[in-house]
Parts: C-alpha cells; structure tokens; sequence
C-alpha cells in the first residue's frame, strides 16, 4: 500500500473498496505490506482494526518475466 501525504480520505476509500472487493468475490484474508516509516497507513489500518505482524517480515520483489531479479522501479 502506497499513500500520499495529505490523502487519508482517498486513502480510507481505496482501503474500504478494496475489502468490498474481496468479500464480494468470496475472499476472507486481506495481508497488506505497509512500510514501518509510512504512519499515516498506519494509522488508517489500526484505526480499521488490522492486526500488525507481531515482527517485520522480508520484501522480496520478483519481476514478472520469473528471472529473480529485483524490480527496478521498486529499488528506491
């Protein structure tokens, strides 16, 4: 989940449309990977009552062509 600062209303609606979605389409578990430095989705999921990892977990990034390597435009 990315977000802008200054967004939290769109942000909010992206989130609540997203659940609909899955729900609507016989999905039970949404897992969102959120950066630890981004408070502001955070927030917004606590406030939707998310569950936190009880530890960070590894990112890995794979490219869609299945060769193993790093997307680059996710490098940043």
């Amino acid at each position: 989940m990315w977000s802008r600062e200054g967004a939290e209303k769109e942000a909010e609606t992206v989130l609540a449309r997203t659940v609909r979605h899955i729900y609507e389409n016989g999905g039970y578990l949404v897992s969102i990977v959120v950066s630890r430095l981004d408070t502001s989705s955070i927030n917004l999921l606590r406030h939707k009552q998310f569950l936190t990892s009880p530890r960070r977990r590894p990112l890995h990034i794979i490219d869609s062509k299945k060769t193993g390597k790093p997307v680059p435009e996710l490098w940043r």
